[in-house]
């Protein structure tokens, strides 16, 4: 299915819960909250989660990867109560990912079912109480499969399966084949199936802004944030209470540069679980009651009762997941479209992949058969524990490019020293 049919058919499931579930006074938009240009204490409730990619990085100082940082917010006004979604790179250039050495998908897995929602409002962040440890696993080690899987089959240039604008389709393809093959551990978490939906963080040479200049600093640590979505409706008790239950499931990826042309690259994948939910109160705002209790995997009882949340509101919560999922893809796309603008047409057509669960592609060299997919292979090793530089090896199609690179470079351009494909 294309990117942009894919979108609206998230788009039309999201309409439905809209209409069931919340009304018509709720939007979605990627501009337009109340906190722009304010600080995260100016919300009524909050959350940053912090995660660490686990995965190397050519221009950071410490040779790792700079953690992301993923915000919630509630704010309520007299007119109207939001949630939005923000986030800060930890200083690392997404716009950049060939001087980073990596690009990042991320993925949003809608419709977790009533139960995954209670499950959730404990949740410390990293999805292991929403879902579970063997969920979690499942996920993370299939995408870092499929990204590899994918960026290793590369074919050389000109007309390489990977080039500049490649990535949007990888993580596409790493999302869709995630939900046509959807882990058995996470069935009871999604009524035995959900939508998984990928997009790219990262890009080359073009800015990651979301276009809406509405940055937020986080008092604690002078930490600006961009801005991603935001959700929008009157100022009810209902709307105020399911805004602060809801719980956002997703999945940060790091993965090879998928771009054959790249100077370096990183040739491992890493990926973790990251559920969102604002519950951080701040002093003077409204708390909300305590939900009941989750039902435990594999009873009977509905989990509904014995506690101050009623059904409807976890219909609100329910809905606002797959909403906020649907708003989320809806900007990437639009980011997309004006990126697409700053490329000549015809540079970015190559063949479509073809992700198969059961024939992936050998590893990139330097990835052992057996090694862990959700961390860091034991031959690489990290800098600032040993003196020793890990050198990244590159598949065929990359080799080629780096000499078709640096043959074409002009004297001026060349450096006295050929780049050692490593970390330094």
């Amino acid at each position: 299915m294309a990117f942009s049919n894919f979108i609206l058919l998230l788009a039309s499931f999201s309409a439905v819960a809209f209409s069931q579930d919340l009304g018509s006074d709720l939007t979605l938009s990627a501009t337009g909250s109340l906190l722009c240009n304010e600080t995260f204490s100016d919300a009524n409730v909050t959350s940053i989660s912090s995660y660490s990619p686990g995965v190397p990085e050519f221009s950071s100082s410490s040779g790792f990867a700079r953690d992301i940082h993923v915000g919630a917010t509630v704010v309520e006004s007299t007119d109207s109560v939001q949630w939005s979604l923000w986030y800060n790179t930890g200083g690392a250039n997404y716009s950049n990912d060939d001087d980073l050495g990596y690009d990042v998908c991320v993925f949003v897995t809608n419709t977790p079912d009533e139960n995954t929602y209670l499950r959730g409002q404990s949740d410390p962040g990293d999805c292991s109480s929403t879902l579970n440890a063997e969920c979690n696993a499942a996920l993370t080690n299939m995408a870092n499969s499929l990204a590899l899987g994918l960026i290793s089959n590369a074919t050389p240039p000109p007309n390489s399966n990977l080039t500049e604008g490649s990535l949007s389709r990888v993580c596409y393809e790493i999302g869709n084949t995630i939900q046509n093959n959807f882990p058995d551990e996470c069935n009871v978490f999604y009524n035995g199936s959900a939508m998984v939906s990928g997009s790219p963080l990262s890009s080359y040479g073009s800015s990651v802004s979301t276009g809406d200049p509405c940055p937020i600093v986080d008092d604690s640590t002078n930490r600006t944030f961009d801005h991603i979505l935001t959700i929008s409706g009157s100022a009810t008790r209902l709307n105020y209470i399911a805004f602060n239950y809801v719980v956002f499931p997703m999945m940060i990826t790091w993965l090879p540069v998928a771009n054959v042309l790249a100077t370096q690259t990183i040739t491992t994948a890493n990926s973790v679980m990251a559920c969102l939910r604002a519950d951080d109160v701040q002093p003077g705002s409204d708390t909300v009651p305590a939900p009941a209790a989750p039902t435990p995997i594999g009873s009977e009882d509905d989990g509904l009762t014995g506690g101050a949340i009623a059904g409807i509101v976890v219909g609100v919560v329910a809905g606002l997941g797959i909403v906020a999922g649907a708003g989320w893809w809806f900007w990437r796309r639009s980011k997309k479209a004006k990126l697409s603008k700053l490329r000549s047409s015809g540079e970015d057509t190559p063949p479509a992949y073809d992700a198969e669960m059961k024939q992936l592609p050998t590893p990139l060299a330097g990835v052992p058969a057996n090694a862990p997919l959700a961390e860091l292979a034991p031959d690489e090793v990290r800098r600032h524990e040993l003196g020793v530089d890990p050198t990244f090896e590159l598949g065929e199609g990359r080799k080629l490019a780096q000499e078709k690179a640096l043959n074409e470079r002009s004297p001026v351009e060349m450096s006295a020293e050929v780049p050692a494909w490593r970390l330094r």
